[in-house]
Formats: C-alpha cells, structure tokens, sequence
C-alpha cells in the first residue's frame, strides 16, 4: 500500500452474506437494485459485484504477501542478521523478503528487475514488527582491530 493512501471513508466494513440475501429479496419483490442497496447499507456497485459472484468478500483490499508465520521466519532472519553484527538495513529486509518469496515460490508483486521487495511493503513490515531495529553496519577500523587483520608471518 502506499504511503501516502488515505481512505475516503474510514468506516468502510465488508459486505455481509447476511446483506446480499436482504438486498436480493427486496429486489425479487420489485425493488430497484439502487434502492435495495440504499435500503441495506451499502453502494449500488458493491451489491451489483456481490450479486455477480453469488457470495460476500471477507475482507477489504488485497490479500496479504506473507501470513503471520511466513513473516515470524523473516522477522527470525532478520533479527539474525542483526545479531551477527552486520547491521540491518531496509535493503536487507527487502532483499530478505524477495528471496524468500522465491525460495518458496510465493505468489508476489515485488519487483523482478531490483530482486527486492517495495519501500512501502518493507515500512509497514518494520511497522508491523517493532522489534527489529534499524542500524547500518558500522565500518570497520582496521587501525584499531589490527590484531584481526594482521596477515600471518610466514617463519
């Protein structure tokens, strides 16, 4: 979802089976499509789509990416990654995510071209988890890690 979406209507909930069966009666009675969607509560387009597939939505926009323990294994990874003290970056939580859509090919609309997942699915992610924390790798001082990178004397 982008970041700048706003909803028009904040109190938008889902069509009800319940709903559709009034609004069908009403119109078997003679009652106009218009009408019998004002009667029940909801738009004229919303009821004439739900009469067409016979059943109700459950739920409003798209279905999620990942479900919830398909994002625990990402949040373990990342939170890995972050413990072995190499940073976490954004492009890291969004390389993570396409790679791990692909391994276990998961239907997704993150881009091919970049192999990364969007900047907006990866904010509401880190949204979503509070727990992982941000933090660029820090560079690495070779002047005061010496005895690290000090090549082997050959004696």
């Amino acid at each position: 979802m982008p970041l700048t979406f706003m909803r028009i209507k904040q109190e938008v909930k889902p069509v009800t089976d319940q709903q559709i069966a009034t609004a069908r009666s009403l119109i078997e009675k003679g009652i106009t499509k218009r009408a019998a969607a004002k009667a029940v509560g909801i738009s004229e387009s919303a009821l004439r789509k739900r009469l067409n597939r016979r059943k109700a939505a459950s739920s409003i926009g798209r279905k999620p990416t990942f479900n919830a323990d398909q994002e625990a294994e990402i949040v373990t990874h990342c939170k890995k990654m972050y413990d072995a003290n190499s940073g976490l970056t954004m492009v890291d939580i969004r390389r993570t995510a396409f790679q791990y859509a692909a391994a276990n090919k998961i239907k997704n609309r993150f881009d091919e071209s970049s192999k990364q997942a969007g900047p907006d699915w990866a904010r509401s992610f880190v949204f979503r988890h509070p727990e992982l924390k941000l933090l660029r790798p820090a560079a690495v001082n070779f002047a005061r890690d010496k005895d690290n990178f000090q090549e082997e004397s050959s004696d």
